[in-house]
């Protein structure tokens, strides 16, 4: 069956029916918003679908960490082709929709390559609906990157065991190009099982995963630069980090008991009873439910192919992480440490137990009829069990709350800054939304990015903040105000919201909701002169995602200094010349600037992206010549 023909497939109909049954309330008037999606991904998202709307790409990223990388920066998904969305569609709709249109195309996915190892329609069927609805595939949605990654996995699967290899490496590398290497990392492992299984020359798994790791060159080179500048890569990864969120033993009776723990989607401690059992008291995967008709028919179906029976075993022993005996001998394997959470090993399962299900249903179907009943099952276990897995909320959770106007109205083109605290949630309900809801109204972490609010000093949720920025952060919860304020003052930080009464020269209170306070602080800058003179300034006159103009009048020979993270691929031209960037103040950055007036211009375009451009380009030829020589 090829790919172009599956739009005449009933199926693929049924599935997109059933996927809008499912998602009917994201894809209406509700939102997907569960923890990183409201904090990291959505903000991150907005930012895109403005730019693009605008007419240009977000290179660089003003919003987040006082200044970071976009498209390089490989937990943003800056490339992945469903964001054309965000320049068609509002954000937030944009949003919901590729999630939720990214189980349709796992079911999709995982169904055709049923049908290409010669499963049954109906049988199939079953492999489309167990990769698409199992309990960790809807876990994957609040981690965005899964979903938009798992589709390709099958597919590639697919091409290459219809001998299509050049295909193969294409889709082989859009998990890579998505910016997720754990997803690329166990699609080669199923490749390289699957050829064995089916007794594929490895020249042609080598072709794939050689071609997919080059094509994905202009994503993964720029990447490793962001990663070389972050925090990530100053820390020694412990043990005990790298084993975080391990699947316990105890857990194990959810794969066959929906909430076996309870409730993941409300706020009372004393609902989840694993917390003990969880790296900060609670689950990385919601849901690790396959159900019981499900894994009968894995079971049903191993006979057809033992090498993928071994491999789903495989994958559930290593999520189990620190609780398998030897499990650190696998923290010794070189590059490993590069990844993270061992539950994220079930991922690696989904595949061989939706197929062997498809095995396991052809096995057990007597006559059309009971294909059906078996197919029926499957889908209304899956869908009961997975109802409640992903959180909603209304659409309104991302409406602008009454401070961030002020904020933004007060900060012009300087950050904001909001400290940490505890939020005492008074919810109606018992529901995690008003969690979410009562962190974005007090402008909490990075929600204010939503809103077109530039914040700095937060928390770094994926550990690739500028290296430097990151270390601020953390030290200036232990701070006075008094001691924070040089260091919000060459932040940019013109408006903080707080709990405290902040008395300091040029701090001026402007607003207050609750027992929330905003201070404007006039102190801080965009642009300073300092030199050995008295009486110089600088300015900024335009900024806009990937570059800034300032203009500065030096009485003498000295230095501008920008409330900017010195970060490479930044250039500086002084009245059109050339000049190199300086590291000031531990995190920021400047230029020398002679006497007299001056207009200072800031570009970004990020590192190794034209080397990237230039290997994946030439990968590509290189699958071409060898697909025509094949063809030949």
């Amino acid at each position: 069956m090829r790919l172009r023909d599956l739009y005449r497939d009933r199926a693929v109909w049924l599935y997109g029916l059933l996927t809008a049954l499912f998602f009917y309330r994201p894809l209406t008037t509700q939102t997907f918003f569960f923890r990183d999606l409201y904090q990291c991904y959505y903000p991150r998202k907005a930012i895109l679908g403005a730019a693009l709307r605008a007419g240009t790409f977000p290179l660089w990223d003003p919003f987040t960490n006082g200044g970071q990388p976009y498209l390089a920066m490989p937990t943003y998904n800056a490339l992945h082709p469903s964001n054309v969305l965000y320049a068609l569609l509002p954000p937030l709709v944009a949003f919901n929709w590729i999630l939720v249109l990214h189980v349709f195309f796992c079911a999709v996915a995982a169904y055709w390559l049923g049908r290409v190892v010669g499963l049954s329609q109906r049988a199939a069927f079953v492999s489309g609906i167990a990769f698409a609805f199992a309990g960790v595939t809807l876990s994957g949605i609040n981690l965005i990157g899964w979903p938009l990654a798992l589709p390709w996995i099958p597919i590639a699967i697919g091409l290459l065991h219809r001998g299509s290899v050049v295909p193969a490496a294409f889709a082989a590398a859009m998990p890579l190009i998505a910016g997720m290497p754990e997803p690329a990392a166990m699609l080669f492992i199923t490749l390289i099982v699957w050829a064995v299984a089916h007794r594929i020359r490895a020249t042609s798994v080598a072709i794939v995963i050689a071609g997919a790791i080059g094509l994905s060159l202009f994503v993964t080179l720029p990447a490793t630069s962001v990663i070389s500048q972050s925090s990530r890569a100053a820390a020694q990864r412990t043990y005990e980090s790298f084993t975080s969120w391990s699947v316990h033993p105890r857990r194990l009776p959810e794969l066959i008991i929906p909430q076996y723990f309870g409730p993941t989607h409300t706020l009372a401690e004393s609902d989840y009873r694993g917390r003990q059992y969880e790296t900060l008291g609670f689950p990385l995967l919601l849901s690790i439910y396959f159900g019981v008709p499900l894994l009968l028919l894995a079971g049903f179906g191993a006979r057809a192919n033992r090498a993928l029976a071994a491999l789903a075993l495989f994958a559930l022993l290593l999520a189990l992480g620190r609780y398998l005996p030897g499990f650190r001998a696998i923290y010794e394997i070189p590059f490993v440490t590069l990844f993270r959470y061992p539950s994220k090993a079930l991922f690696l399962a989904l595949l061989p137990v939706a197929i062997l299900a498809g095995y396991g249903a052809e096995r057990a179907a007597a006559n059309r009829r009971s294909a059906f009943l078996i197919a029926a099952v499957v889908t209304l276990d899956l869908f009961s069990a997975g109802w409640s897995v992903n959180a909603y909320a209304p659409r309104a959770i991302f409406d602008a709350p009454p401070l961030a106007p002020i904020a933004r109205e007060a900060i012009g083109p300087l950050r904001f800054y909001a400290p940490a605290r505890p939020l005492v949630v008074h919810a109606p309900t018992n529901e995690i939304r008003w969690l979410a809801q009562s962190q974005t109204a007090s402008l909490s972490e990075q929600t204010p990015v939503a809103f077109g609010i530039p914040v700095v000093f937060h928390k770094d949720y994926d550990g690739l903040a500028p290296r430097p920025i990151s270390q601020f952060a953390r030290m200036l919860p232990g701070m006075s105000w008094q001691q924070r304020r040089p260091l919000l003052d060459a932040a940019g930080v013109g408006a903080f919201l707080t709990v405290d009464d902040v008395r300091l020269p040029g701090v001026v209170q402007i607003a207050s909701a609750g027992d929330l306070r905003l201070y404007r602080n006039d102190g801080a800058y965009a642009a300073r002169f300092t030199g050995p003179c008295s009486g110089g300034r600088a300015r900024i006159t335009r900024r806009d995602l990937n570059s800034a103009r300032y203009e500065a009048d030096a009485p003498c020979d000295g230095r501008v200094v920008f409330s900017e993270n010195h970060y490479p691929g930044w250039r500086a031209f002084i009245d059109g010349r050339e000049v190199p960037h300086l590291r000031a103040l531990g995190a920021f950055t400047s230029v020398n600037v002679p006497r007299g007036h001056h207009v200072i211009e800031r570009r970004y375009f990020p590192p190794r992206f034209v080397a990237g451009i230039a290997g994946s380009l030439l990968t590509a030829a290189m699958l071409f010549f060898l697909r025509r020589r094949d063809a030949a």
